[in-house]
């Protein structure tokens, strides 16, 4: 069963909970240890970790448990980075997941980080919506993200 990342985002749990929900709901695989073209043809395993994927070693639970750790710390200190403003934790938890799926790069160069840093936090939220698409196609599974990372995004703590 997959995680309710709903619920998890209007407990009092903290953005690095929230994160590790969202990760879990939307970047599963079949045999996490094992690596794999993402659609893009990105070399990808554990919880979508991109980073020196070697696609012919195994990578056992508790590797990828250090991997999932390291790379979920990765993108909420570059949440905290990139944000002049005060955010909530339910923001925080939105970047993050919107960084590792997309890379600090991007976040770091996109307009809804420019938004949320002059206060323009539910303009910000909604530019999360854009980014669906990966290779040039509208991918679903990246419309539902998105969609999840712009509700947990609007909630507040």
């Amino acid at each position: 069963m997959k995680p309710n990342w709903k619920r998890v985002a209007v407990t009092s749990a903290s953005s690095a909970a929230i994160l590790a929900s969202l990760l879990l709901y939307f970047e599963p695989a079949p045999n996490p240890g094992i690596p794999y073209q993402d659609v893009t043809g990105v070399w990808t395993n554990c919880l979508g970790n991109t980073h020196d994927v070697d696609p012919k070693l195994f990578y056992t639970k508790e590797q990828c448990k250090v991997i999932d750790g390291e790379n979920q710390l990765g993108d909420l200190e570059a949440v905290d980075r990139y944000v002049k403003v005060p955010i909530n934790k339910n923001e925080r938890a939105a970047y993050a997941s919107f960084i590792h799926n997309v890379g600090s790069a991007n976040f770091h160069h996109s307009s809804l980080l420019r938004w949320l840093n002059k206060g323009e936090h539910i303009r910000a939220c909604k530019g999360l919506l854009a980014w669906v698409y990966a290779g040039h196609k509208k991918l679903a599974g990246l419309v539902a993200r998105r969609q999840a990372e712009y509700e947990i995004c609007i909630t507040p703590n």
